[in-house]
């Protein structure tokens, strides 16, 4: 709450905004464990999902405390207007000289999951993460609850 006194010398409260984090949240997320790099993923992706996943660079909301950016794959179906992203969760980074090589991961409480798979939509008829999940078998692949990341990481994947 910002308050100020006005010349009457009267206190005076400005309306506090809260964001329902619920409202941001309209997509479905499925998170992927795999060694595969990002390109032959997004291969495998685009032949098991029939999808057109293509490489988006230097995307600001996937920034790395390093300046490099996590992997960000995108694709939005015409005939039904979802949009699709592949977004990686560990990035190597260049370590200290104790340590050659780190990982930095985008959400850390998720760290075995190496890739996140977000459909834009919220008509399970549309798109069923169950379904999306046995096609891509033999992938180990589980889905994420949106309404269980905190605020930060709903905003990442909002801006996705």
């Amino acid at each position: 709450i910002i308050s100020y006194l006005c010349p009457r010398k009267q206190l005076h409260t400005m309306a506090l905004l809260k964001l329902n984090k619920n409202e941001l949240i309209n997509y479905q997320l499925i998170g992927i464990e795999t060694p595969l790099p990002d390109y032959k993923l997004a291969y495998k992706l685009n032949q098991k999902l029939h999808i057109q996943l293509a490489k988006h660079k230097d995307y600001e909301p996937l920034i790395a405390t390093n300046h490099q950016y996590h992997s960000y794959y995108t694709w939005q179906d015409p005939a039904t207007d979802l949009k699709w992203h592949c977004i990686s969760n560990k990035m190597l980074i260049e370590g200290t000289p104790n340590q050659l090589f780190g990982i930095e991961y985008l959400i850390d409480k998720y760290k075995t999951i190496d890739y996140f798979l977000k459909i834009d939509t919220l008509d399970t008829d549309l798109c069923n993460a169950n379904t999306i999940m046995q096609q891509l078998m033999p992938l180990k692949c589980k889905i994420i609850d949106p309404n269980k990341l905190n605020l930060k990481h709903n905003y990442i994947f909002q801006e996705c």
